[in-house]
Parts: structure tokens; sequence; C-alpha cells
């Protein structure tokens, strides 16, 4: 979990507004997002949520990754150590 707080402005106001926001990974392929506002009275109240999933793709075939025609010649070689 990561959590940032901070200062941001609150153009209605004319001020500056206390901000707290939080990221939790669920999973490998899943991560939430919460932001709360800070009010004067120092009250905290969600203004923020998100749930983000990764889509499952199918991923190319290497035979067709190496006759991709946009790809750089120059990809494969390796240095010999």
């Amino acid at each position: 979990m990561m959590i940032e707080t901070g200062l941001w402005p609150d153009f209605m106001a004319g001020k500056n507004i206390k901000v707290r926001a939080m990221t939790k990974i669920l999973s490998n392929d899943e991560f939430g997002y919460e932001m709360s506002m800070i009010g004067d009275d120092g009250k905290e109240f969600k203004s923020l949520e998100n749930r983000s999933v990764r889509k499952k793709i199918k991923r190319m075939g290497a035979v067709l990754i190496e006759n991709h025609p946009r790809r750089h010649k120059n990809v494969n070689k390796r240095r010999k150590k």
C-alpha cells in the first residue's frame, strides 16, 4: 500500500485543501486508488475511488515478432561476455 498526502488547490474556495491518496495492490492484475479530502473541520471524506483491472490479451508469438516490419534489425544482437 502506498499513501500520499499533500495540498491541492481548491479553485472554488480560492485556497489549498489537504488531500490523502491511497493506492492498494490487490493482485498482480488489479489495483485500487482512493482519494480523500480533509475539510477545515478536520473531517475526512472520500472524493474519489477507482479500481483498475489489467485486460488479458493474446500475445503475439515469437515467429510473428521476428517477421514484424517495424522490428529493428539489431534487437537480437547481444554482447558475449
